[in-house]
C-alpha cells in the first residue's frame, strides 16, 4: 500500500498554463446528488468541476510510495495503464470512473487501484508513467469525476485497466443491491482480512443475495472451536443465485450456529447463522466449506491459514464495505494474491 502525502494539495489551476495559490482548498459540504455503486455503499459524488486532481508517478520513493499500489498492482512491472489513487469511503476500490480533464487528455475509465494518506474525499491522485516533470506540470486542477463502466483489457489508449481476474466488487447495483450481511447483528468488531475476512458481534449474520445452502454444519467442520468462538466450529455455505456473484459460494464459519439447512433456498437478508464468537466469512470453492483463497494457494504455509491477508479475503471485505457493513483490517505485508 502506498503512503502519500501530496504536496500539490494547495494549488488550484485556473486555466491553461496558470496556477493560483490558496492558504486551503474548500470542497462542497453539501452535494446536490449522488450516484450510488450499490445499495448504502460507496458513493461517487456527482460534480461539476468540485473535485481536486493530483498526479504522482515515478521516480518513486518518498511521498511517491514504491509503485505497489493498495490493491497490490506493481506500477513499476507492467505497461503504463489509467489509474487513480481514491478515499474509498467515497469512490470504491476495484470501480472505474471517468476524470475530466486528466493529464493524457483521455476520455477513458481511470481504475480505482490505489489510496494514500492525503487522498481524502473528492481528491483523486492520478498515475502519470511519465516522470515528475509531467506530474508538476499537472500539478492540482479541478476536474469532474464519474462512475465508468469496467472497460474491460484496455481502452483508447490500448493499455491494461487492471489485473486481468478483477474481482466483481462494487457492481451490486446491477442486481438491485447486495445486503450487508451484518445488518442485524450488534457490537460488531472488525478483525483481520485472512482467507475471508473476520468479525466478532453478536446477533444474525444474513445472506449477501439470493441463494441456495450447500452446506451447514454445526460443530466439527474443521473451524474451531477457537478461544474467541465461544466453543464452536461450525459452517454454513450458500451459493449466490443473482448479481453479478451469481453461482459463487460464500461461507461463514467459526463462532456460529447455522439457522439453515442444505438444500434451502435463502433471499437476501434472510438468517443463515447466529453469532457466538468469531466468525470468518469469504468466497468458498463449493466443495464443503473449503475456502477459494486456500485452494488457489493465498493460505499460508506456516501452520497459520491466516497469516496474512489474501486477494480474495479483501475481495470479501470490499464487498461488504460496499453494502454498508464494516470492512475488516489488513495484515501488514500487503495482499497475497492476484484473484478470486
Amino acid at each position: 500500500m502506498t503512503s502519500r502525502h501530496r504536496r500539490w494539495a494547495w494549488l488550484i489551476a485556473t486555466g491553461a498554463g496558470t496556477i493560483s495559490v490558496f492558504a486551503f482548498v474548500v470542497l462542497p459540504a453539501v452535494l446536490v446528488s449522488t450516484i450510488t455503486a450499490c445499495s448504502n455503499g460507496p458513493t461517487v459524488p456527482a460534480s461539476n468541476g468540485s473535485w481536486l486532481a493530483t498526479a504522482y508517478g515515478p521516480p518513486w520513493g518518498g511521498i511517491q510510495g514504491n509503485g505497489v499500489t493498495a490493491t497490490g498492482i506493481n506500477l513499476t512491472a507492467g505497461p503504463p495503464m489509467l489509474e487513480i489513487a481514491v478515499d474509498p469511503s467515497v469512490i470504491a476500490l476495484r470501480s472505474f470512473v471517468h476524470v475530466q480533464p486528466n493529464p493524457f487528455n483521455t476520455a477513458g475509465a481511470f481504475y480505482a487501484g490505489d489510496t494514500g494518506g492525503a487522498i481524502t474525499g473528492q481528491h483523486v491522485d492520478i498515475y502519470d508513467w511519465r516522470g515528475r516533470a509531467d506530474q508538476d506540470a499537472w500539478g492540482a486542477r479541478q476536474v469532474t469525476v464519474t462512475p465508468a463502466a469496467d472497460p474491460g483489457a484496455g481502452n483508447a489508449l490500448e493499455q491494461v485497466q487492471a489485473p486481468a481476474l478483477a474481482p466483481p466488487v462494487n457492481q451490486c447495483a446491477s442486481a438491485g443491491g447486495y445486503h450487508n450481511p451484518l445488518a442485524h447483528a450488534t457490537a460488531i468488531v472488525p478483525e483481520r482480512i485472512d482467507m475471508g475476512v473476520d468479525y466478532t458481534a453478536t446477533g444474525a449474520i444474513d445472506a449477501l443475495g439470493d441463494g441456495i445452502v450447500t452446506y451447514s454444519q454445526a460443530e466439527g467442520a474443521g473451524w474451531g472451536p477457537y478461544s474467541c468462538s465461544g466453543g464452536h466450529g461450525g459452517g454454513v455455505v450458500y451459493r449466490l443465485a443473482d448479481g453479478p456473484d451469481q453461482g459463487r459460494f460464500v461461507y461463514v464459519t467459526e463462532g456460529i450456529i447455522p439457522t439453515v439447512r442444505v438444500g434451502q433456498q435463502v433471499s437476501a437478508g434472510q438468517p443463515v447463522a447466529t453469532f457466538t464468537g468469531c466468525i470468518e466469512t469469504g468466497w468458498g470453492t463449493g466443495t464443503g466449506d473449503q475456502p477459494m483463497a486456500a485452494a488457489l494457494g493465498q493460505a499460508c504455509s506456516n501452520g497459520d491459514a491466516g497469516c496474512h491477508s489474501t486477494w480474495c479475503g479483501e475481495n470479501m471485505s470490499e464487498l461488504i464495505a460496499a453494502t454498508g457493513g464494516p470492512a475488516g483490517l489488513l495484515q501488514p505485508g500487503g495482499v497475497v494474491g492476484s484473484g478470486c
